[in-house]
Formats: C-alpha cells, structure tokens, sequence
C-alpha cells in the first residue's frame, strides 16, 4: 500500500468535518471519506441509538470492527482515506467519555484537528437542522480543550502527525487537505 495516508479528521461537533470532507472528496479522486459514526453503525449492524445502549465494552468491539473495515476498504481501493471522528465525548461541562481504541492508535497516519472558536461552533450548530445539539458555550470550550489535549499527548507519545487547523473559512480546511493528501 506503499505511502497511503489514512488520516483522521477530528474536532467537536459543528465545526463542519462533513462539509469539509465532501469537498475534499469531490476535488480528489485518490481519497476515500469514510464517516466514522457510520461505519461503526454498519459494523454493528445496529441503529444510532441500539448502539448508544451497548455496554462500553461492545462499543468498543464495533469501534474497532469499524477500523478492520476502513483497513479493508483501503487495501482493496488502494487510496488514501480520510475517517472523519471523535476522539472524545463530552458527557457534562467536565466530563468526557474517550473512545480512541488500540486498534484507533495503530490504524492512523495522520490526525487533523479543527479548532474553531466556540462562538463559531455553537452558531454552526444552531444552523444545523438535522442534528440536534444543544451544548453551552462552557462545555464546547471545555470539550474542545480536553480532547485538543489529548491528541497532543497521544500524537506526541506515538511520533504521529497532527496538523491543527484553526481556520473558520472552510474552503481553507478544503485546500489544505486536498494538498496534504497529494504530499
């Protein structure tokens, strides 16, 4: 598979990874986008919310089933891929639920991090019709903080890219992607 990224795309909910990335896949032919949340549903075979009541040990099982799956994908289409993720979920103003697996740890090349101001996330979440969110400003901040903090770490401890990206302009998010993926 000689020199393929698999990058994964991560930032809190609302800073436009979707939008992002159906950019990027219609300007880069060489790229699969996989949806991280959906491929962990198929893997599961389960609905959104039969999987949200599984005990966090067949999360965990599924979240790393999705991972063989993405691998799957990418030696058989022989192109990059780019998961769009959480590394964390925010459970309250100061409590996170990580659901990084091993298998999280030894599949990716590369992270990006959008880190956008809470004042831009919390209005893209208002505009958002299709999800329903309805985080503070305080726990956006909070959750943006902790989970930046521990891609740090973690990309730190196994010697991996992490590109943060603290533009609010998308098609700059676009652009760099686009270009990193041709790297």
């Amino acid at each position: 598979m000689g020199n393929l990224k698999r990058i994964g795309l991560y930032g809190v909910s609302g800073t436009g990874k979707t939008t992002i990335l159906k950019e990027v896949s219609k300007l880069t032919s060489n790229v699969i986008w996989l949806e991280g949340s959906q491929l962990v549903i198929n893997a599961s075979g389960l609905t959104l919310e039969q999987f949200k009541k599984l005990s966090d040990n067949e999360k965990y099982y599924f979240r790393e089933k999705a991972i063989d799956k993405a691998f799957e994908i990418q030696k058989k289409e022989g192109k990059h891929i780019i998961i769009d993720g959480h590394l964390v979920f925010t459970k309250g103003e100061n409590e996170f639920e990580n659901v990084i697996t091993e298998k999280d740890k030894t599949f990716y090349t590369d992270y990006i991090y959008l880190n956008l101001p809470t004042e831009t996330i919390l209005q893209r979440q208002k505009n958002d019709g299709d999800k329903k969110r309805n985080y503070s400003a305080r726990t956006i901040s909070n959750w943006v903080a902790f989970e930046l903090q521990e891609l740090k770490q973690f990309c730190k401890k196994q010697n991996l890219n992490l590109h943060i990206l603290q533009t609010t302009n998308s098609k700059e998010c676009v652009d760099f992607i686009s270009n990193y993926i041709t790297t």
